[in-house]
């Protein structure tokens, strides 16, 4: 009797797992010119609350290109689109647009766990 309950969760818990991968692999992804968009207004919420002078219409869109496109960082849903607008590069997660990083010509870089607030 206790194999099969055993049994029966362990089940239900791989159909679970797979489940949560399939619909990871399958989760839509922005298209490019909505990466840059989402993109462009992570750096205008940078350059207001830091007074910078970047230009978020100048978009470099040849250097915009999808990263860890590969079958595991689909299914953990961790690939990213990564781009430069006026010299910043810019990443955010493809499925979702969330912001993960920025990162300025002279090194500096800005991340959403140090502002929180800044990328809701």
């Amino acid at each position: 009797m206790l194999k099969k309950i055993i049994i029966i969760i362990s089940s239900f818990l791989i159909i679970i797992i797979i489940s949560f991968a399939i619909y990871q692999f399958n989760q839509p992804i922005l298209t490019k010119n909505d990466a840059i968009a989402k993109a462009g207004i992570y750096l205008t919420t940078v350059n207001e609350n830091m007074n910078l002078p970047y230009n978020t219409k100048n978009v470099e869109e040849s250097s915009w290109y999808i990263s860890k496109n590969d079958f595991w960082n689909k299914a953990i849903g961790n690939t990213r689109w990564i781009g430069f607008i006026d010299g910043v590069g810019i990443d955010i997660k493809a499925a979702t647009g969330d912001f993960i990083q920025m990162i300025f010509p002279l090194d500096g870089v800005i991340t959403k766990e140090e502002h929180p607030d800044w990328f809701k």
